[in-house]
C-alpha cells in the first residue's frame, strides 16, 4: 500500500515536471517572435495546452512505470531476497521487470540454489550429531513418562521447565490441565511453603552440611493433598539454579488417618467413660459387704450394661477401622488379560499345574492390588492341588455389571462346592485369605456351579474407571518434550515487556470458527483452538481445543467452511464455560492471530455475560506480515504460510489454524528482526502504522 501511495506521487511529480518542461518551452518560443509572430503563436495555444496536458499525463504515466519498473521491483526483490537468507531458502525469485533486473533475478536464484545445496550437506553433517543427542533425550522422556511419581523442575522464579504426565495428572484440575513449560509453580502450589523449603536446602549448603532432601505437605486448589519432595539443583560451582520436586497424592491417606485419629478418640473416650462405671460398680460392691441382694443385683446390671455398651462400641469401631484401610487400599489399573496370564504362569511354576486363559482382545481393565491378589489365588489353587490332586486349572474373565467376574475352575470330576469352599478359607498368605483381600477390594468371592454341574470359584473385581480426556491435547505421534532446560537461564521474568526481545516471550496463538462473520448481529463462537510458544518452540503437546455449543443453528454456507454441524456441538459446553478456561490457558502469555481483530470482537461481546476479559497485550500475523512485505498485496494466512515455507494442513479448523498461525508467526521473527524490529515495544509501535491496522469490525 505504502509503494502504491508513492509510486502515485512519482507519477504526480512526473506529470508536473513535464508540464514545467511544456510551459517553459513555450515561454521560449514566446520570447523569441515579434509581434506579429507573437499574434499567431496565440491563436496556436488553443491547439497547444491540450497537447501539453496530455504531454504531461503521458509524463506522469511514464514515471510512475518507470518507478514500477525499477524502484517498486527493486524493493520487492530485496524483500525476496532476504526471505531466501533467513526462513525460507526454497523460495525463487520471480525474474520480472527490465531485462537487467530479470538477470539479477535468474543470478540470485542459481545462487540461492547453491545456498540450498550447502545447507542440505550442513543438514545432513549436523543431523549425524543429533542423533546422538536425540538418543539421550529419548531416554529422558521415557524415562520422566514412566516414573509413577510426579516430577517438577523449577528455576529459582517457580518457572516450570521440566514435567512428567504423572505430575500433571496430580496438578489437574476439574475442568482442565494447565501445567506447563514456563508457566508458575505458585499457580498450584503456596509460595511461601515452596521458597520456605528451598530457603532451608540453601542454608545447609551455606553451613557446609549435607543437602538432604526436604519433604512437606501442599494442599492444591483442586483440593488433593500431596507429599512434595524437595531436590536442589546446582551448577558445577555449587550454585543453587533450580530445584526438583516429586509428588505423590496422600489425599485419601490422610482422611483415612484423620477418620483413624477421630475413631480413636471417641473410643478412648467412651470407654474411659464405661470402665470408670463399671470400676465404681465394683468398688461399690467391694465396700459395702453387707449390701443388700437387691442392691447389689442393681450395681452388676450397670457392670454388665457398660459392658456391653463398651463391647458393641468396640465392634463399631472395629468396623469403620476395617472400611479406613479399604479406602486406604492401594489399588492399580490392570488389564484384566495381564491379571490372568500374571495368574497363570505363577500357578504353574509354583505348582506345576497346568492352567488354560482365555484371553479376549476386548479384555477389561480392573483395579486391583495384583501382587497380593495372585498370591492369594495361587496359594487357594496350590491347596486345591493337595488335597485333591487336581492337575488342572482354567481361568477367564467377564464383565458382570460394575464389576469384573474372574472366574477360577477345575475340570477334574469329584470336585464339589465344599471342598473348593474349604480350600478358600484355609488358603492364608501373609496378612490373611482371598476372602479378607477381596473386601478390602470392595469385591467378594464365592463358590458356585455351573450349568455342566462342575464347581468353580467366582472373585468379583472393581473395573476401572474410565479417565476422562485431559484438555491438554497430544497432537501427533511420540513422546511430548515436557521439558526446556534453557529456562534454567531465564530469569528476567520482572523486565518490562516492552524491552524484553519477541524470542524471550511466551505466546498463545488461536484461532476461532464461528456460526458467521457478524459478531455484533448474533453469530456466535463454535470452536476455539490455541497452542503456546516458549523460547521460540512451539510447543504443539499444551494445545487448547474446545468445541462451544452456540445455542444456535449453524447456516449452510459457515459449514461449507469449518465442517461443524449440529450434531457434533450437541452437548458440548456453552461459551461461558469455556471462555474462563481459556482465559486460563493463556494468562501471563501474549495472544497471537491471524487478522486477530476479528476473534476478539466475538470474545469481547462475551465479557460482560462471563465475566471473563482478556487483557493480554496483542500481536496480530496480519500486521507482522505487512511490516515485512510492504509492497506485496498477499494477505491470506494459506498464502502467507506457503510464502515463508510452512505447510498448510488442517484448515479451518480452529486449532489447525492456530499451529498455522503459530508456524507463520516463527517464521517472521527473523524477518522483523532483519528490519530492526526485535523487541516487543518496536513491533507493537511498528503495526499501529500499518493500513489493516485501521480496518475495524
Amino acid at each position: 500500500m505504502r509503494g502504491r501511495r508513492l509510486e502515485s506521487t512519482i507519477a504526480g511529480v512526473g506529470a508536473v515536471g513535464t508540464a514545467v518542461g511544456y510551459v517553459a518551452a513555450l515561454s521560449i518560443v514566446w520570447a523569441g517572435l515579434d509581434e506579429a509572430g507573437r499574434q499567431g503563436f496565440g491563436e496556436a495555444l488553443n491547439l497547444l495546452v491540450p497537447s501539453g496536458l496530455a504531454l504531461a499525463a503521458l509524463g506522469g504515466v511514464v514515471a510512475g512505470r518507470f518507478f514500477r519498473s525499477f524502484m517498486v521491483a527493486t524493493r520487492r526483490m530485496s524483500d525476496e531476497v532476504d526471505l531466501i537468507a533467513t526462513v525460507n531458502p526454497a523460495h525463487r525469485i520471480d525474474p520480472g521487470g527490465p531485462t537487467h533486473l530479470r538477470k539479477l533475478g535468474w543470478s540470485i536464484n542459481r545462487l540461492a540454489g547453491r545456498l540450498w545445496e550447502s545447507l542440505e550437506d550442513q543438514e545432513a553433517a549436523v543431523e549425524a550429531g543429533r542423533k546422538a543427542v536425540g538418543h539421550e533425550k529419548e531416554r529422558l522422556a521415557a524415562l520422566m513418562s514412566d516414573l509413577a511419581q510426579g516430577v517438577i523442575v523449577c528455576n529459582l522464579d517457580g518457572q516450570i521447565l521440566l514435567y512428567n504426565g504423572e505430575a500433571r495428572n496430580l496438578l489437574a484440575g476439574e475442568d482442565a490441565n494447565y501445567v506447563g513449560l514456563g508457566r508458575s509453580v505458585f499457580a498450584f502450589l503456596d509460595r511461601n511453603v515452596v521458597l520456605n523449603a528451598l530457603h532451608h536446602l540453601q542454608l545447609r549448603a551455606e553451613r557446609g552440611a549435607k543437602v538432604r532432601p526436604q519433604r512437606f505437605v501442599a494442599t492444591i486448589p483442586s483440593g488433593f493433598v500431596l507429599r512434595m519432595t524437595m531436590v536442589a539443583v546446582r551448577d558445577t560451582a555449587g550454585i543453587f539454579t533450580g530445584f526438583v520436586l516429586t509428588m505423590e497424592d496422600v489425599t485419601h491417606e490422610r482422611a483415612a488417618r484423620g477418620r483413624r485419629d477421630q475413631l480413636l478418640r471417641s473410643l478412648t473416650h467412651e470407654a474411659r467413660h464405661s470402665v470408670a462405671g463399671i470400676r465404681a460398680a465394683i468398688e461399690t460392691i467391694l465396700s459395702y459387704p453387707e449390701m443388700s441382694g437387691g442392691d447389689v443385683e442393681r450395681f452388676r446390671s450397670v457392670i454388665v450394661e457398660e459392658a456391653e455398651r463398651l463391647s458393641v462400641r468396640i465392634d463399631d469401631v472395629s468396623a469403620q477401622h476395617a472400611a479406613t484401610l479399604e479406602s486406604a487400599w492401594e489399588l492399580d489399573d490392570m488389564l484384566g488379560d495381564d491379571l490372568l496370564l500374571a495368574l497363570a504362569n505363577r500357578v504353574e511354576s509354583s505348582t506345576g499345574i497346568s492352567v488354560s486363559t482365555d484371553v479376549r482382545e476386548d479384555s477389561l481393565w480392573v483395579k486391583v492390588d495384583g501382587l497380593a491378589l495372585i498370591d492369594r489365588l495361587a496359594a487357594v489353587a496350590a491347596h486345591m492341588a493337595e488335597q485333591v490332586g487336581s492337575g488342572s486349572m482354567a481361568i477367564r474373565m467377564q464383565e458382570l455389571g460394575q464389576f469384573a467376574a474372574l472366574d477360577v475352575e477345575w475340570p477334574e470330576t469329584g470336585i464339589t462346592e465344599s471342598m473348593v469352599a474349604v480350600c478358600m478359607k484355609e488358603s492364608s498368605v501373609g496378612e490373611g485369605d482371598l476372602e479378607s483381600l477381596l473386601a478390602l477390594h470392595g469385591g467378594e468371592v464365592w463358590c458356585e456351579t455351573g450349568s455342566d454341574g462342575k464347581p468353580f470359584l467366582r472373585v468379583l473385581l472393581p473395573k476401572a474407571v474410565a479417565v476422562p480426556a485431559l484438555a491438554l491435547r497430544v497432537l501427533d505421534e511420540g513422546r511430548p518434550e515436557f521439558y526446556d532446560f534453557d529456562l534454567f537461564e531465564q530469569r528476567d521474568a520482572a523486565d518490562s515487556l516492552d524491552d524484553r526481545h519477541l524470542r524471550d516471550l511466551v505466546f498463545t496463538v488461536f484461532d476461532t470458527e464461528t456460526t458467521g462473520l457478524d459478531p455484533s448481529g448474533g453469530d456466535e463462537i463454535i470452536s476455539i483452538g490455541a497452542v503456546r510458544i516458549l523460547n521460540g518452540k512451539l510447543l504443539r503437546y499444551e494445545a487448547f481445543d474446545q468445541l462451544v455449543d452456540p445455542r444456535r443453528s449453524i447456516p449452510a454456507e459457515s459449514y461449507q467452511i469449518h465442517r461443524i454441524d449440529a450434531e457434533m456441538l450437541a452437548g458440548q459446553p456453552t461459551i461461558d464455560i469455556v471462555l474462563p478456561r481459556f482465559a486460563r490457558f493463556v494468562e501471563d502469555t501474549i495472544l497471537v492471530g491471524h487478522n486477530v481483530a476479528f476473534d476478539l470482537k466475538f470474545l469481547q461481546l462475551k465479557e460482560q455475560s462471563t465475566g471473563v476479559t482478556l487483557s493480554n497485550p496483542v500481536l496480530d500475523t496480519l500486521l507482522l506480515a505487512a511490516l515485512v512485505y510492504p509492497e506485496s498485496d498477499v494477505h491470506s494466512l494459506e498464502a502467507l504460510a506457503r510464502l515463508v515455507g510452512v505447510p498448510v494442513t488442517g484448515r479451518h479448523t480452529s486449532l489447525g489454524d492456530a499451529l498455522v498461525t503459530a508456524e507463520l508467526f516463527l517464521q517472521l521473527i527473523p524477518l522483523l528482526e532483519a528490519r530492526g524490529l526485535r523487541t516487543f515495544a518496536q513491533v507493537q509501535r511498528a503495526e499501529k502504522d500499518t493500513f489493516y491496522a485501521r480496518l475495524e469490525y
